[in-house]
């Protein structure tokens, strides 16, 4: 049985006699980008990270990465649980095309079952020498109703994740938010993961400013709530 990245990490930790802690710390210090022990904790323990991130990692530990392709048949390894999502989301998600078939098979499917009431009431009409109605009067008349059921197509799938009350659907990616209960921290959502991770505030914000110098007008501010 192979070994994760995450578990790996944890292992070449424990030769070296390192903590998560350290090991953070030292990210900061050779990338000057921001890292903090919860939230190194949280990607070893979900195994979720960023080849970048992976290369770094190694490399501080005086290791290197090393990738291996290999066939899948065309199926999506289950490795990359963003790209299932993403998957399983447009197999769910119809198209233009598919609404337009729907919605013309319910109208057919409707006019039809109103023809054949429509005709069956006419013709006990005409058996019944009692009845002084007219059929289509009779049609008008009859309890019987055109019903079918709402198709998938238009069903609302429920979103994942953490939901927005403001908007009813999931947090946007990059969305900060005071971290609830350590001080001087902050939380930012990933819908990959639809989970928030905790960031020092002061490096997260440090990282924004060099990210906005590095984007220029690409540059895309934080969602603050």
């Amino acid at each position: 049985m192979e070994l994760s990245f995450g578990e790996q990490i944890k292992i070449l930790l424990k030769r070296k006699n390192m903590t998560i802690k350290e090991l953070a710390d030292l990210y900061v210090e050779k990338t000057g980008m921001p890292m903090s022990r919860q939230n190194l904790t949280q990607r070893l323990r979900r195994d979720n990270f960023p080849e970048q991130d992976m290369r770094i990692l190694a490399a501080l530990l005086g290791y290197q990465v090393s990738i291996q392709l290999e066939p899948t048949d065309g199926k999506v390894p289950e490795l990359f649980p963003a790209a299932l999502a993403a998957q399983e989301q447009a197999q769910a998600t119809p198209s233009a095309e598919a609404l337009e078939e729907a919605v013309s098979d319910i109208n057919e499917n409707t006019l039809d079952h109103a023809l054949e009431t429509s005709t069956e009431t006419s013709t006990e009409s005409v058996h019944d020498d009692s009845a002084s109605t007219s059929p289509a009067e009779a049609a008008v008349t009859s309890d019987a109703h055109p019903t079918f059921q709402i198709p998938d197509a238009f069903r609302r799938t429920r979103p994942v994740g953490e939901i927005n009350p403001l908007t009813g659907e999931e947090y946007l990616t990059n969305t900060v938010r005071k971290h609830p209960t350590i001080e001087e921290y902050v939380q930012v959502y990933d819908r990959t993961t639809h989970e928030w991770s905790d960031v020092r505030e002061d490096y997260f914000w440090e990282f924004q400013e060099k990210k906005k110098q590095m984007m220029g007008k690409e540059y895309r501010s934080p969602i603050r709530i």
